[in-house]
Formats: C-alpha cells, structure tokens, sequence
C-alpha cells in the first residue's frame, strides 16, 4: 500500500486494477508465509488450508475464513482476484496505517462538488525502509535475502510497481537480478517455496486481469 500512494496527495501511484492485483497477491503471500495455506504443485495450481490460524489483522482473517468456507478449491489467480476486490480493501489497510500513525485520513475536493478519502502520508520512515530495502536488494549483490523483501520484489516486478521506486535505467541494469530474486532463488530454503508460488499467483492474476481486460474492451465494441 505505502509503495503505491503519493506520499503528499494520498492516492494511488498505479493503474486501479494493477493495484487490486497487488494487494491481492499480498495478502495472498501474508497466508503463505504463515503456513496457513499451500499451493498445490501442478497446472491447476489449486490453493489448500494447511493450518487454522488466526491473525492480528481482521483483512487476513476474512480473507482465511474465505478459503476455508469455500465448496470447492480455487487456484491461486483466483484467490488473488477475489482478495484484491474485498469491500473496501483499499480503505481498510490505509485505515490500519493510519492507526499506526503512518497514514492521516483526509479527504479532498473532485470537480467542486464531490468529495474522496485521501490517506497523506504523516511518517515516511516505515516506507524509506520498505524502499531502501528493496533497492538495496535489487542494486547490491547479496545472495542471501530476507523472505519479506523477496516477497514485495516479486510482487512489484508482477504487478508492474518497481518502476515508481526505480529508474528506467536501474531497472534495465538490473534486470537479470531482479528475475532471480522474483522467481525466489535468493531467499532462504525455508521460504523460496512461499515466495515463489505468491509471485506465480501474481503473475497469473496479472494475466487474468489482462485477458478480462480485452474481453471487456472487444464486447463493448461488438
């Protein structure tokens, strides 16, 4: 979320669905992590509960008690479609930022008649480190990551984000490198499994989100 706002004016960076996707595959990736759910290893890439648990964070728990109510098994790309398009996604987690005195719930003006939410960032120090992590991941020459900054890499690299915190030409430089670290080659044996199928769920949400895309620009004009 702190990857994609403006810092002064509180709204998003990227492209509304890119931004679904996103966060989608985040909270996705937050369950793998937690070994609360697995994916399966084979085409259908189909996701499985592998233990009860809850969190801190009602988002996840919502999220969890979707997976685990389901009547039958959905892929990954599916999971991530369907978390990226919760009620009020966006507003929850600012709302949670702002809480931890992050974020400042604001709103503004829209054509002089109508009014949004805006969430102006009041601390930027968690997003510098956020940042400066992911740059010194992707910039420097470790071989030995840590799983959280594996894991926003690869969703960033999916859903298009890196090129807010990048230049054209770092990204171009480095381009091998963040392969790597997105395909989870450079984080530790006990997480590169997690990392690597949350960006193949990325990837494929990207790619549903692509093709859902064209179908609805080819209709409307047919």
């Amino acid at each position: 979320m702190l990857l994609m706002l403006r810092d002064d004016a509180g709204t998003m960076e990227s492209h509304t669905q890119m931004h679904r996707i996103a966060l989608g595959g985040s909270l996705l990736s937050e369950l793998l992590l937690a070994g609360a759910i697995a994916i399966d290893d084979d085409k259908k890439k189909l996701v499985r509960v592998t233990a009860a648990k809850r969190f801190r964070e009602p988002i996840l728990d919502e999220c969890m008690e979707l997976i685990t109510t389901s009547k039958r098994p959905k892929n990954a790309a599916t999971w991530v479609g369907r978390f990226g398009v919760l009620k009020r996604l966006r507003h929850r987690i600012a709302e949670s930022l702002c809480r931890k005195d992050i974020l400042e719930d604001s709103e503004d003006k829209v054509l002089f008649f109508f009014t949004r939410a805006i969430y102006p960032t009041i601390n930027a120090e968690p997003e510098r480190v956020i940042v400066e992590s992911m740059r010194d991941a992707v910039l420097g020459d470790s071989e030995e990551l840590d799983a959280d900054v594996v894991l926003l890499i690869a969703l960033a690299h999916a859903t298009g984000l890196m090129r807010i915190h990048f230049e054209k030409s770092e990204l171009k430089a480095r381009k091998e490198r963040i392969k790597n670290i997105a395909e989870g080659n450079m984080a530790g044996a006990a997480t590169a499994d997690a990392v690597r199928a949350a960006q193949q769920a990325a990837q494929a949400a990207v790619m549903a989100a692509i093709i859902a895309s064209t179908v609805a620009s080819t209709t409307t004009h047919c």
